[in-house]
Order: structure tokens, then sequence, then C-alpha cells
């Protein structure tokens, strides 16, 4: 079996700055949140992956199972479910082979987060979907919810966005590139995930939901399950018209 590398690195909301990324010695996976001109294209492109239906219902089952289980419990964590314009936010800007933020990232109805993660040698499929999402809900060990802040040395943006309870979209996208450059070194035959988040999370000063029975604060109208806040009306709403 040929030996694997990842990374991992995250931004914080609008107000905040890159988290140092850090590398083990296991298959490589980088992960981040921000946005990028999708009309760019990278020469190193071999291909963009399709998110299909199947990967989509992974990607949002494996997101909202993390913020279920949230430890204090959450009295107000929105249900997530997908966007489409986020998708394509998200796709475009994989299509650079970047690992970096994207500082161009829009969506008309909200601001937008991001989550990033980078891997080698492994296949895009369902497995890769799932075990992205939990890759980034790992750092949970590294984040103290009493004063918001990661372990030393550690990173906590990804977990803390994944579990930001305002947003309420997702959307991701993904490409295979045949070299991505991450400080001084060079992955070949690089995948590069890319999942965005509406309304965007990790603002300064503020933890990422309110500890308390599960949907007890939930926003009116709203119904629980399985301990998250759900409404129709709000998740189906189209973006304002430019």
């Amino acid at each position: 079996m040929l030996a694997m590398t990842y990374r991992m690195r995250a931004t914080q909301g609008q107000e905040t700055g890159d988290v140092a990324s850090q590398q083990h010695d296991e298959p490589l996976n980088i992960t981040s949140n921000s946005g990028a001109p999708a009309a760019l294209q990278s020469s190193n492109l071999i291909r963009t992956y399709a998110i299909t239906a199947a990967l989509k219902t992974t990607f949002l089952k494996a997101h909202n199972d993390g913020r279920s289980i949230v430890s204090p419990s959450a009295s107000n964590m929105r249900k997530l479910t997908w966007d489409d314009a986020l998708e394509k936010l998200a796709t475009g800007y994989s299509k650079q082979c970047t690992f970096a933020h994207n500082p161009n990232r829009a969506h008309s109805r909200f601001y937008v987060g991001e989550n990033i993660f980078l891997s080698t040698r492994r296949p895009f499929n369902l497995r890769y979907a799932n075990g992205s999402v939990w890759a980034w809900e790992g750092e949970k060990k590294d984040y103290t919810f009493s004063n918001g802040a990661c372990t030393p040395g550690k990173m906590c943006g990804h977990y803390t966005q994944n579990v930001w309870a305002d947003t309420f979209k997702v959307g991701c996208g993904a490409s295979l590139c045949s070299q991505i450059k991450v400080e001084k070194k060079i992955y070949r035959d690089a995948t590069i995930l890319i999942c965005n988040y509406g309304p965007g999370g990790n603002i300064r000063g503020r933890q990422p939901y309110k500890v308390g029975p599960a949907c007890s604060q939930c926003a009116k109208g709203d119904t629980c399950q399985k301990k998250l806040c759900t409404n129709p009306i709000r998740s189906a709403a189209k973006p304002a018209s430019k």
C-alpha cells in the first residue's frame, strides 16, 4: 500500500485569519473555509468531479450527524440543506487547484464560509465525502467550548464551522489536480474538496451555538428533527435576484 499524507487548514469567519496547518503521516487531507472566482482554471486541473445526488446525501448526513451530537448540547442548532449556488461556487474554486482561501466568494443571500480538504491518491467517492467531513469533526477534541479556544498548536476552525448553529446551507465541489503547492511542498495527483457554508460561521468573539436542551431555542416556525432546528420554508427560500 502506498504511503499517503494529509493536511488541514481553515479560516475563521469574516474577521479572522488563517489557522496554521498541520501535517500527519496519513493520507493527505487538507481543509479550510473560504471562496474564489469560478472563471479561473488552473493548468494543473485534470478533471472536476460531478457531485451526484448520493454524494450530496452523504455530505449532508455527515454534517448533520455531527451537528446533532455536539457537547455540550445545542439549543439552536439548525439542520443543513443543500445549496446549488454554494456548490457552484465551491466547484469553480476547486478548478484553481489552489490550497488557499478564496477572497472572492459571494452569495446573494448571505456571507459564505468555507472548509477545504486536500488529499493525495484517494478515490473521490461516498467514503471520501463522509471521511472528509468527519476529519473536520475530529477537531472537536482540540476545541474548548467554554472559552472558544483551540488547543495550542492545533486546529479547530473546521469543526466550529461545521457546528455553527446559524448556518443552514452547504454546497461542496471537488477537482483532481496534477499538483497543488502547499507552502514549500508539492502534492501530486491531489484531490481538492471545497465545502461552502451559508451563512458562514467562525465569527470572532462568538461561540458556535447556544447551550441548552436540543431544539429548546429554535426560531419561531421551526420543528425539531433529530435534535436539529428544521424549517422547510427557510431551507427552500431562493436567493434574491441581483
